[in-house]
């Protein structure tokens, strides 16, 4: 939600040919109760994160394409859009790497999104720096073996928070692996707040946690 409107997927709006998914992103103002079609008629959008000023709108998009039947695995890009419904797009992440749930950091360098590169069987956290347009692994090096979704910054940005979830059915008990500081390259001073840790940073750093 930012100034006043709530922006959703939604798929009530029946799609006007077979094989193509119903979800699109919505935004309703609270005040009106008008709800409006944000992204284009007929594109697919999904996971919408809107900027800290309220001008950019980042979604998972799998475009005007029918389904290739990649029920598993959705060819999807994330792309930033004005706020007024049919806005322009621009590309964000390079071709090759599947995104999804992105969040933005508050000063506008990183977004972070969860995706499964080829060589992992486990989708996991990690930081696009839209400066030097390279990926940055997170939970891949806490928690190899754990599926990660859903990343979202604090308000500050000095912090990064996600979902876990281990599998249903998957060998190994609930408890959590790691729940402790780890260096933060992205913010600029120290974060106070880690209180919840495990073990101690050697390094008086900010901290990205489990939620």
């Amino acid at each position: 939600m930012r100034d006043g409107r709530l922006y959703f997927v939604s798929a009530h709006e029946k799609p006007a040919v077979p094989f193509r998914s119903w979800a699109a992103v919505y935004a309703t103002d609270l005040a009106s109760k008008e709800t409006v079609h944000v992204t284009p008629q007929g594109v697919v959008d999904m996971s919408p994160a809107v900027s800290a000023s309220g001008e950019l709108l980042a979604i998972a998009s799998y475009g005007e394409r029918p389904w290739a039947f990649d029920f598993q695995v959705l060819e999807t890009e994330i792309s930033p859009e004005t706020l007024e419904p049919y806005g322009a797009k621009t590309r964000v992440t390079p071709p090759g790497v599947h995104c999804f749930t992105p969040a933005a950091a508050g000063s506008g360098r990183w977004i972070a999104v969860a995706t499964r590169r080829k060589e992992r069987a486990h989708r996991h956290i990690e930081l696009f720096d839209l400066e030097t347009e390279r990926f940055t692994s997170v939970t891949s090096l806490l928690n190899p073996e754990l599926h990660h979704y859903n990343p979202f910054f604090s308000p500050s940005g000095v912090r990064l928070g996600y979902h876990r979830f281990r599998g249903a059915g998957a060998p190994g008990d609930s408890a959590i692996p790691y729940l402790q500081p780890v260096a933060a390259r992205w913010a600029p001073s120290a974060c106070s707040a880690c209180t919840a840790s495990s073990r101690p940073s050697p390094r008086s750093t900010p901290c990205r946690r489990e939620t």
